[in-house]
């Protein structure tokens, strides 16, 4: 004598034979589910591909914006090796302009400005 569950015995499977319930169509039933089936399948599907592309179209937004920044430093980081490249053969001048404009910067945050009772 076999022990185990139906469904664990190949052979037992073959064996076992459904009567027909009366009122109930099993070829409908099936049909219908797999259809329900297929249909939440796809809604998954769309709402997975929804993501995708929205994540897609940020990461693009994010792109462009890093090339806009890549671009900008790339722009100072040329002024920058030209000064380097004029103070190196001897254009002084960038350093007197440089000095004149912290001079400029350190005046505008005078305390006396924003802080009137500091004085007093």
């Amino acid at each position: 004598m076999e022990t185990g569950a139906f469904w664990q015995n190949p052979k037992k499977i073959r064996e076992i034979k459904m009567k027909p319930i009366p009122g109930v169509n099993l070829k409908n039933m099936v049909e219908q589910a797999s259809k329900e089936l297929i249909f939440e399948n796809r809604k998954q599907a769309i709402g997975m591909i929804k993501k995708g592309l929205k994540r897609i179209e940020g990461l693009a937004k994010e792109i462009k914006y890093f090339n806009h920044e890549l671009k900008k430093r790339q722009g100072k980081l040329a002024k920058s090796q030209e000064k380097i490249n004029k103070i190196k053969d001897g254009d002084w001048s960038l350093l007197v302009e440089a000095e004149k404009e912290n001079l400029k910067e350190s005046a505008r945050h005078e305390p006396h400005s924003y802080c009137e009772w500091e004085r007093e």
